[in-house]
């Protein structure tokens, strides 16, 4: 009898554990500041120089997230840096795709359109953007992304370019 009691109270609680663990413990709304260090390669010299070649950015990120495993991001990034060529604003639309490895760490990966515009240009580029991040955060609200995201890739006037960035992003979640 006292075997049985054991194992149903075992039981009972291996059961109230797997609930636990299995709750959605995400913020479904979040809004924060990002900054993008941003890198152009490309094969002509005149385009790629040491003070044309690397972009600041920082600006806005939001975003809204349905279910554990997916989200839909916006981004609006300004430059900041003095010495670049490249562009001035970035805007960004994004799915997200999460794997959770544990409640305050998961990875995912990013794909949508990115417009890059500079200004006195009549030519923006609008360009499938693609990456892949990490998001870390504690006990309370506040979130950090850290992703590599390639915004370009492709020729302009048979110029090969491709425009990566390293970003950081620092959320509040709700």
């Amino acid at each position: 009898m006292k075997s049985s009691l054991l194992g149903f109270g075992l039981g009972l609680l291996v059961v109230s554990s797997a609930s636990v663990a299995s709750t959605d413990n995400f913020d479904r709304f979040y809004i924060g500041v990002g900054t993008s260090f941003t890198e152009l390669d490309s094969d002509s010299y005149a385009i790629v120089s040491d003070n044309k070649s690397d972009v600041t950015a920082m600006g806005i990120v939001f975003g809204y997230q349905p279910i554990k495993y997916f989200a839909v991001e916006g981004r609006e990034l300004f430059r900041v840096s003095r010495h670049d060529e490249v562009y001035d604003t970035q805007a960004s639309l994004l799915a997200r795709g999460i794997l959770p490895i544990h409640e305050y760490f998961n990875f995912y990966a990013v794909a949508g359109l990115s417009l890059i515009a500079k200004d006195g240009f009549d030519e923006h580029g609008t360009d499938f953007t693609y990456g892949i991040g990490m998001r870390i955060k504690n006990r309370t609200p506040f979130i950090l992304d850290v992703e590599y995201r390639m915004l370009y890739d492709d020729s302009f006037d048979g110029i090969d370019m491709e425009l990566r960035s390293i970003n950081l992003n620092f959320l509040y979640g709700f």
